[in-house]
């Protein structure tokens, strides 16, 4: 599967979210598993992770890697797979 951005563009640095389409609240499918968290950014754009407890924190961590990072995120797995000429195209790769 193939993600594009703007324009049909790959993504990249602040194309999936980013300070602006980013942030929210999340809490885990079982209950009790690891509990709610908040994600919220500041004027900057800096995310601030909240949570009551360790647990949380890591899956509040989690997602906001995935929002801000899914285009890295993306290239690696190919990478990893041995396909990122057929994802980035063969002038992409040395």
């Amino acid at each position: 599967m193939t993600t594009t951005g703007v324009d049909g563009e790959r993504p990249g640095p602040g194309m999936s979210g980013g300070p602006e389409g980013s942030g929210g609240a999340g809490e885990s499918g079982r209950p009790g598993a690891s509990g709610a968290f908040e994600v919220f950014r500041d004027d900057r754009g800096i995310p601030h992770l909240r949570a009551g407890s360790a647990l949380a924190l890591a899956r509040a961590q989690g997602h906001n890697a995935a929002v801000d990072r899914a285009w890295q995120l993306e290239t690696e797995r190919h990478r990893l797979l041995g396909t990122t000429a057929a994802y980035l195209g063969a002038e992409a790769v040395d």
